[in-house]
């Protein structure tokens, strides 16, 4: 990978013709490694791979070394270069933001994120088409993560001022034209899984542990892992042994979830790892993946744990992710609701017997194949990138 600024590239102020390579510059905060991100750089190799030129600024931090990243080729450039306090640098992001943004073709926002209204409004001064890749419910992802009534209100402006919105689903496509985003800007862009590349972060394959199940997700209450945590307190207390890894970055739950963990004696049985880290091989070596949000879309880690042949647990909710990547339940246990006693019920089950739901994985490879194909995601948004870029 390419850190740092990269080199300057002649461009016409004209927009580029179909068959050219695009330069498509993605801003974040920083590089992460949830479910979104994780995604987003599976999209970047393939962008990559049919020769196009991915920049990916970021305000602060830099790549894990230990967990997902953006793929060899990619130009970061780390707008700041300071830290967590790179928001006290405005000056010095913006000059970085203006150089990149300047060789850009289309930049590419998250939907949620301090750094949204700036991309966008830099983008737009400088003439640049903006797409916003939505991967939840616009408007509700907006209350959850944006604590600023202003800064909700302009990440809001930004989405229905994007020359075009990427959907995940059509849920998330419906949450959008709520926002105002007008149907004809939004495009399906599904998430997809690379199952060989997900194999391979797996690692050889081991034994399962019989009583170990994993969760993954930043820690947000809409992830339901309150819900989850008591079931395991339930399960055990019905005598049946279970322990618990939750994976993922704090959020806004992340001190309810310490606290409730405590007051239900579950130290020794519950772990919030909250480091950025790579979920595949533990959930690898897991009895199985729980997943009951109280909204999805899609939920990457669903098709990851598929992937690596881990049984999944999850229930109905807003935005249909968990019932879409599962077939209706065909591929896993859908709960009606995912409630702690509903939940437990279906934990005590699998762990007493794990054979069921390990026995619905037959076919899931073809389906993943299928439904959630990464070459027909990154051709969608190739196709919504080169519309856009035809509006500069």
């Amino acid at each position: 990978m390419t850190h740092g600024d990269v080199g300057v590239i002649a461009r016409s102020s004209e927009s580029p013709a179909a068959d050219r390579p695009l330069t498509i510059v993605a801003f974040t905060q920083v590089l992460a490694t949830t479910g979104g991100d994780r995604w987003l750089y599976a999209l970047q190799a393939g962008w990559l791979a049919r020769g196009h030129r991915v920049v990916h600024v970021h305000v602060a931090g830099g790549p894990r070394p230990d967990g997902p990243r953006p793929p060899d080729g990619v130009e970061l450039v780390r707008a700041s270069g300071l830290g967590g306090r790179a928001w006290r640098h405005l000056p010095r992001v913006l000059v970085r933001m203006v150089r990149q943004f300047r060789r850009a073709d289309v930049v590419l926002l998250a939907p949620v994120g301090k750094e949204v209204p700036l991309g966008y409004a830099v983008a737009r001064l400088l003439r640049r088409p903006v797409v916003v890749y939505s991967q939840g419910l616009a408007g509700r992802s907006l209350d959850v993560f944006e604590s600023s009534p202003w800064r909700r209100r302009a990440t809001a402006a930004a989405i229905r001022g994007a020359t075009e919105v990427f959907c995940v689903s059509p849920a998330s496509a419906r949450a959008a034209a709520e926002l105002g985003v007008a149907p004809a800007r939004t495009r399906e862009v599904r998430t997809g899984l690379d199952l060989d590349a997900v194999r391979a972060r797996a690692g050889a394959p081991g034994p399962r542990s019989a009583d170990h199940v994993v969760a993954c997700g930043v820690l947000s209450r809409h992830k339901g892992f309150d819900r989850l945590v008591r079931a395991i307190g339930t399960v055990r207390e019905r005598g049946v042994p279970a322990r618990l890894t939750i994976i993922g970055p704090p959020g806004d739950a992340h001190a309810e979830l310490v606290d409730l963990i405590h007051d239900l004696g579950l130290d020794d049985a519950v772990e919030l790892v909250t480091q950025e880290t790579d979920p595949v091989p533990l959930m690898a070596g897991a009895s199985a993946l729980v997943h009951v949000p109280r909204y999805e879309l899609v939920g990457l880690v669903l098709l990851e744990a598929l992937a690596v042949g881990t049984p999944v647990i999850s229930c109905r909710c807003d935005g249909d992710g968990p019932a879409l990547v599962l077939d209706g339940g065909r591929y896993g246990e859908l709960l009606p609701t995912g409630e702690a006693d509903e939940l437990a019920h279906a934990l005590e089950r699998h762990l007493r017997n794990p054979a069921e739901l390990q026995g619905r994985l037959d076919g899931v490879e073809q389906h993943i194949r299928a439904v959630f194909s990464v070459d027909a995601a990154v051709e969608a948004s190739l196709a919504g990138f080169r519309a856009a870029a035809r509006h500069r």
